[in-house]
């Protein structure tokens, strides 16, 4: 029994020691990969990958074994570059609605538009372009011109001049909902210029009207007509330009305002500043 005790500890002894034995570096080459390997199997491994012009780095961490017992622990971290979405971020604009014949004219000095957009997928292509989609909350209001008010008449909307010694503080058209944005994506660098141009579906799930205006007997009224029968969903063309962090970006939407028969037909656009995160 002695005996067997002995060996046994003289076995793992011996095991130990052989495990501490320093390895020599070694460098694997493939077609197209190149692998270097430092240190030894009780030191962290780095490694650089390239294929493509992509590029995969590895971080490798062993332990030792010791027999009969297997404690040997592997962790792998993976990062892939590629495009650098400038998608999400924070955006601040000015709205201008076009189609004035039909009274439903705004000025940009009051009409501003807010937005988030904080979820975003890539899929690069390059280094350099790629398409991206994303997520986001849109807030926007159309100030009227100062003697332009708009009514809710039934489930209609209409503009109409203010009587005689009527004093309008404001009438705003105001439009909370989601975005859906897909871009097609330019990045000249991580650091650099870069630019999108594509589509964004905007989904209004609150659409309110609000009138502040004093009569002839200095009484002031102030209105508020929920449900205003603009359509529920939009589409405009947006585009970016920017530099590092920042950009100017452009909106359009092509498509009217109000449901067919219920307001003034009119489409928008909208110029503005972006902050990238």
């Amino acid at each position: 029994m002695k005996q067997t005790i002995i060996l046994t500890v003289f076995f793992l002894f011996w095991s130990l020691i052989s495990n501490a034995e320093e390895k020599k570096d070694t460098t694997n080459t493939t077609t197209g990969h190149s692998v270097t390997v430092v240190g030894n199997a009780n030191d962290s491994i780095g490694s650089t990958i390239t294929y493509n012009n992509q590029y995969d780095e590895w971080v490798i961490s062993e332990s030792f074994n010791l027999p009969l017992f297997d404690i040997s622990h592997k962790k792998i971290n993976r990062k892939k570059t590629g495009i650098e979405s400038h998608l999400p971020g924070f955006y601040l604009g000015f709205n201008k609605a076009i189609d004035p014949v039909s009274g439903f004219d705004n000025t940009p000095i009051g009409s501003i538009e807010l937005g988030f957009v904080f979820i975003e997928e890539s899929l690069s292509l390059n280094e350099n372009f790629g398409f991206t989609m994303g997520f986001g909350l849109n807030w926007r209001n159309f100030k009227l011109t100062d003697d332009v008010m708009m009514r809710k008449q039934g489930g209609y909307i209409v503009c109409e001049k203010l009587p005689e010694n009527y004093s309008l503080d404001y009438s705003k058209l105001r439009i909370f909902g989601f975005t859906v944005p897909a871009v097609f994506e330019f990045m000249q660098s991580t650091d650099g210029f870069h630019g999108y141009i594509g589509a964004q579906a905007d989904i209004r799930v609150a659409r309110t009207l609000r009138n502040n205006y004093t009569d002839d007997e200095d009484t002031e009224h102030k209105e508020k007509r929920k449900h205003v029968r603009t359509l529920p969903i939009g589409c405009d063309v947006i585009a970016e330009l920017g530099y590092k962090d920042f950009g100017i970006y452009g909106k359009y939407c092509p498509i009217r305002l109000f449901e067919s028969g219920r307001g003034p037909i009119n489409q928008s656009f909208t110029i503005g500043l972006k902050w990238n995160w």
